[in-house]
This record gives C-alpha cells, sequence and structure tokens, in this order.
C-alpha cells in the first residue's frame, strides 16, 4: 500500500489477471521475452546545455537572458553564427559557445539588426569573462557580421534579401594561459588549529592554470572556514589580482578581516502557535554562550523540520554582535495543520481488495508529540469472509524526551494475517527510545511483548514473546525515495524468549543498498541491494510463523507470488531460519519524467540458520517503467520468474510509489 494524500493508492504487488492470452505468450517465448526487456534498460536520452551568465571576481557583468525575452517577435533574421578559435582548443570553445547568446538563441530570431548587433556586442564581455575563467586574461574577441565588424554596424542596416541566413563570425585568439604566480592570503594568525594560510589548502596552486573561478571559489572557502572557527562576520576585505603578461603569472592577494570570536546570543522563535515556544527553542540546540558554528545553526533547522509540526523553518544569524561578542539568531516558523486524516486503498487479483483508514495528530499536547490511529482491512472479494486481514494499531511519539536528539516511541497493534502460507493472529505492544548519533547514524532500542495464536503445516501453536529489538541505521543516501548515490544499511538484533514454551532464539537481519549515478544529473544509475537475516537458538517450528522467514513478491523476488519463496510441507510453504536476497538495477531516465529500469531478483530461503549448498536461488527478471514526480518516482514493474515453483505465476505486474530499494 502506498499512502497518497487524497486517500488513494496503489498495492505493491498487484497482478493482472485478464492478460492471460499474454500470459501464455510469455510461457511460451520466455527467453525471447526475457532478452526483450533487458534491452529497453539501454536506451537513453540526451540533453541540451543552456547559456549561464558569468561573474568574474564577484562582478555581475552580464546578466541572463532577460534583455532578449522580445527578441522572438516574428518575421526576424535569421542568421548562421560560426566560431574560429585560435589556437583550437576544443574545451575552451565550448565554453565559449556555452557563454555566447548568438549561439544559444537562435531560435530566438532578433527583429531587426539593431538587436542582431546588440546581441553580438553583449557577447563580447560574455566571452572574455569565459575566457578568463579557463586562464586566459590576453585574448581578444572579434565578431563580424555579414563580413563587417559588428560595432560599425550603421543603425537600421538591411541586409540583403534573401533565403540565405545572414553570416556572423565570431574570430577569438585565446592568448597565452597563465599560471598563478605569487600568491598569498594575508590574515591574522588562526594558531595551530586556526584557519590555514597557505592558498594551495583553498585550490589556489603556483604553477596551475590561474582560473578565475578558483579565485571565487577560494574566497569562499576561506570565509567558511574562519566562520567554522566562531568567525560568523568573516568577510574577503580586499583583493589583489594582478595579470603579468610578460611572465603569463596571476598574481594573486586576499585580505582577510575575520570580525571577532563570537558565541551564540538569545534566540528568539517567531510564528509558534500551538507549539510551545520554549520548547521549540530547545530542540535548536542552540546554547547561548557556546562557541558559534555554522554547523549548529544547520542541526537546528534539520531538528526542527524532524518534528514533523512546522510547515516552513528559517533560521536567521544577525549582521550584528551584541555585548561580549554574542551572535543573536532569530527562528521563524509555519506551522502544518495539527490533525491528518487519510486513507488507502488498494486491489490485487491474487489477495483481492485491501482498505485503510487513519487519524493521525502531529502536535498533541504543544511539543510535537505525534499520535497515530490507523486500521485495515485486506483480502476481501478474494477467498472467504473468515481469511480476511485486520489489523488495528495505535502510536505514540515523544520527541526529545531525555535530550535533543532522543525520541520516546510506544505502539500497540493487533493483527491477523491470513497469507497462504498460515493464518496467525497476534497482539504485539512495544516501547522504546529512538537515538540520532548525527545526521547518518540512528539507533533504537526497545521492549516488546507478542501474545500470538499461528497455525500452518505445523499444526497450531501458542506464544508469548519477550523481546528487546535494538536497531542501527546509516543512511547517505541523497534521496531516500530516488536515491542516485551513497549506501543505506540497517541492522535489527533481537533476543527472544518465549514464556508460554520455554524456548530462547535471536533474530538478526541486515540490509544493505548501495547507488552509483554516472553522470551529474544522475540519468545513469547503478542501484544493488544485499539482504541477509538468521534465526539461532530455536527450531523452524518452535518460531511463529509469521516471525519466520519468506522471499518473493514486489519487494523481494519480483515475479514470484507473495511469500511464496521457501521451505515446503506437504506442498505448503512454512517459511526458514536464513534468508539471502539479492537485486541489481540500471536505472535510466529516458526523458525529465519517464524511465525505464531493468532488473535482476535473486534470493533463497532455507530450514537452517545458515543456508546450506542445496538449496537453490530462485530469480526472477524484468523491467521496470518509471514516472517521475516531485514527490517520488512513481513504480510499474514486470516481472518473469526464471524458475518458479508451485502457486507461482508466469508473470507479475507491480506498482507503487519510489524505488523498489
Amino acid at each position: 500500500m502506498v499512502p497518497v494524500s487524497s486517500g488513494w493508492g496503489w498495492r505493491r504487488e498487484a497482478q493482472v489477471a485478464w492478460l492471460s492470452k499474454v500470459r501464455l505468450l510469455i510461457h511460451r517465448w520466455r527467453k525471447a521475452a526475457i532478452l526483450a526487456c533487458l534491452s529497453l534498460g539501454l536506451a537513453a536520452a540526451f540533453g541540451t546545455p543552456r547559456a549561464h551568465a558569468f561573474e568574474l571576481f564577484g562582478i555581475t557583468l552580464f546578466g541572463g537572458d532577460d534583455e532578449n525575452k522580445n527578441a522572438d517577435a516574428k518575421p526576424g533574421i535569421k542568421y548562421d553564427v560560426t566560431f574560429d578559435v585560435k589556437p583550437a582548443n576544443p574545451d575552451v570553445e565550448a565554453r565559449l559557445k556555452g557563454a555566447s547568446t548568438l549561439a544559444n538563441l537562435t531560435d530566438r530570431l532578433p527583429p531587426d539588426s539593431g538587436a542582431l548587433k546588440a546581441r553580438a556586442q553583449a557577447d563580447v564581455p560574455r566571452m572574455i569573462a569565459a575566457l578568463f575563467s579557463e586562464g586566459h586574461y590576453g585574448g581578444t574577441v572579434d565578431i563580424a557580421i555579414a563580413g563587417q565588424p559588428a560595432s560599425s554596424l550603421a543603425p537600421g542596416h538591411r541586409f540583403p534579401k534573401g533565403s540565405k541566413p545572414v553570416r556572423v563570425v565570431v574570430r577569438v585568439d585565446t592568448g597565452p594561459r597563465f599560471a598563478f604566480g605569487h600568491t598569498r592570503i594575508a590574515q591574522p594568525s588562526g594558531g595551530e588549529d586556526g584557519p590555514s594560510n597557505e592558498t594551495g589548502d583553498y585550490g589556489i596552486v603556483a604553477g596551475e592554470p590561474a582560473r578565475s573561478g578558483a579565485v571565487l571559489d577560494a574566497e569562499g572557502k576561506i570565509v567558511r572556514a574562519w566562520r567554522e572557527h566562531g568567525h560568523p562576520l568573516a568577510r574577503i576585505a580586499d583583493r589583489k589580482v594582478i595579470a603579468e603578461h610578460k611572465s603569463r603569472r596571476l598574481n594573486v592577494t586576499l585580505t582577510v578581516d575575520p570580525g571577532p570570536f563570537a558565541t551564540f546570543g538569545t534566540v528568539t522563535v517567531a510564528g509558534t502557535e500551538a507549539m510551545d515556544t520554549d520548547f521549540t527553542r530547545r530542540q535548536t540546540g542552540i546554547v547561548p554562550g557556546a562557541p558559534y558554528t555554522p554547523i549548529a545553526i544547520e542541526d537546528a533547522r534539520q531538528r526542527l523540520r524532524r518534528l514533523d509540526v512546522f510547515e516552513s523553518v528559517r533560521i536567521t544569524e544577525s549582521n550584528k554582535l551584541t555585548k561580549g561578542n554574542r551572535l543573536p539568531v532569530a527562528v521563524e516558523v509555519s506551522e502544518r495543520k495539527r490533525r491528518l486524516i487519510g486513507g488507502n486503498v488498494g486491489w490485487s487479483s491474487i489477495d483481492g481488495g485491501e482498505v485503510e483508514v487513519y487519524w493521525a495528530h502531529r502536535n498533541l499536547f504543544g511539543q510535537a508529540e505525534r499520535l497515530r490511529v490507523e486500521g485495515t482491512v485486506a483480502q476481501f472479494g478474494g477467498g472467504p469472509i473468515d481469511e480476511l486481514k485486520y489489523r488495528a494499531a495505535v502510536s505514540f511519539l515523544k520527541p526529545g524526551v531525555t535530550d535533543i536528539d532522543t525520541d520516546l516511541f510506544s505502539n500497540l497493534t493487533l493483527l491477523r494475517e491470513h497469507p497462504d502460507a498460515y493464518e496467525s493472529r497476534s497482539i504485539t505492544a512495544k516501547t522504546g527510545l529512538i537515538r540520532r548519533f548525527d545526521k547518518q547514524l540512528t539507533g533504537s532500542i526497545a521492549g516488546e511483548v507478542e501474545v500470538s495464536r499461528t497455525e500452518d503445516a505445523f499444526g497450531t501453536e501458542k506464544f508469548t514473546l519477550l523481546g528487546i529489538p535494538a536497531t542501527l541505521d546509516y543512511d547517505s543516501r541523497d534521496n531516500p525515495l530516488d536515491a542516485t548515490r551513497g549506501v543505506h544499511a540497517a541492522l535489527l538484533v533481537e533476543p527472544f524468549y518465549d514464556l508460554l514454551n520455554d524456548n530462547a532464539f535471536v533474530l538478526n537481519r541486515l540490509d544493505f543498498s548501495a547507488y552509483q549515478r554516472f553522470d551529474d544529473p544522475g540519468r545513469f544509475v547503478a542501484a544493488g541491494r544485499l539482504a541477509l537475516g538468521s534465526f539461532y537458538g530455536a527450531a523452524l517450528d518452535e518460531i511463529p510463523a509469521n516471525r519466520r522467514f519468506f522471499a518473493g513478491g514486489g519487494g523481494s523476488i519480483r515475479g514470484y507470488a507473495y511469500r511464496n519463496v521457501g521451505p515446503r510441507r506437504s506442498g505448503e510453504v512454512v517459511g526458514g531460519r536464513s534468508l539471502v536476497e539479492t537485486s541489481a538495477e540500471f536505472r535510466v531516465r529516458v526523458t525529465d519524467t519517464i524511465g525505464i529500469v531493468p532488473f535482476v531478483d535473486a534470493g533463497l530461503v532455507s530450514e537452517k540458520s545458515v543456508p546450506s549448498s542445496d538449496v537453490k536461488f530462485q530469480v526472477g527478471v524484468g523491467v521496470g517503467l518509471r514516472y517521475y514526480t516531485a514527490i517520488g518516482p512513481i513504480r510499474i514493474d514486470f516481472g518473469i520468474p526464471l524458475n518458479p515453483e508451485g502457486d507461482d505465476p508466469d508473470f507479475a505486474f507491480y506498482a507503487g510509489l519510489g524505488q523498489v530499494f
């Protein structure tokens, strides 16, 4: 089920029963279908870069394309522009073309000769700046229109009539490339632990190409370094850049005014309504009198956003220090609606329909306490009424219970489920603490009680479990719904003791996924997933069926029936004590909104705590379609099982929001 604000969603695993003819065809031509699915992932489209404005040493030499917004009136003057760059250098020529409005606005015709001349003259400083960005400080740019210099084109000039475009030639003599010569940072000593005085530490290295962007980048790095050392008002007070044409050297001297060392001052909060103002201030983690650091500002912003109470969060540093060199900080927030009602509707040709409704409160007592009540009825229309799935749950979260980074959570769940493998009724209560160690690492520990009754191929059993689940979660992904780089690792260790049957066992599970993009926009991404799980200390029939490992389905091995991969008794899947799953995807964005994803999934479930060599991997392949939206990609996957067993389909469709992993 995928929650959508309108209350509608898709079931993650939906198979299309009305494609029986297609199923028969694919069953007969399975190999050809597999090759066709995988070959779709080799296509991709490439975009055309747009021109960008240039800045030189912090001075804007020109703007964007505003001056040409009205230049596409028709009829206009058609023209053809060519570049003559000497000495030839493909990188420099590409930079010049990227800066040129003549080259990038050929589809927006100038209305008259005056507009064409203005466009050409405006290109000269753009291209000079482009040369500077490549380290060429002695270059020249000349632009000719219809064989004469653009500057000499008379107002109202009329070009010869005809179908041929006006010829525009851009001649560029790049001149020699300069290298950094004498470079220096003039600033007070920061001591052994303070900011470095070496220009090379900021990207300005003597003898290296003297690109103008390197100077600007260095200035930003120097200011950030002083701010990180407690100087919030640091700035570049003076800049001397001298090009020595005889030696082809660019000498740079940057003078830094770090300002005084500062500590945090008062923290004011505005915009709170139902939210407790003092609690909001506390959750920023900014302590008056503590040394200033920009990291504390960013951490405060993230903490307030995690509360899920505020529509917007803005934190502003004062540009003046108060008495004692203290820096006041202003926090401005806007609250979201406190109550939320929603629902989901799903359907599967195998499992029938599913309906979920929920009510939530984001700020129950004024300190971002979250309460959620939800109920689900599923599998109606897919079987007898006594096999319906019911779920009711209440969850509560109290942020900042012991400190600003530790939350208290509790939940109570009543569940009746009836997949093909087993029937289970259970009541589970859990309470514990969640701790954020840093931006990427989170841990939790809780106490859990579960009373259950299960019925499967082993018979009918009752269990009363006491558990202590502990988790560690590391997440460096750039986008959890559509990652293009980073890793995500989640470890769960939970010891259990069965009071009713006097058994003890331990659950261990590791989920790991990694992402690598092959271009900056992230249009080509390789993604991989690995899951390992095991139970130790109890026989298979001593572990409740709803706790055992199963595989198959949309979030597991696509192409196979849901929870249909695992050890069997009398033809019935009973689950296992160990699990291995792996997936590989190659995600290709064909356009800004459409993507194709060929994939391979494999997995096995074993009765033993460590899988033995006689257990074979079940493999599924297929291709997916992605429609990218602001909240994540809408996913449709088509999977084929390569070695299906009983009750597995010939193929399967899955739909959902966000990538599979």
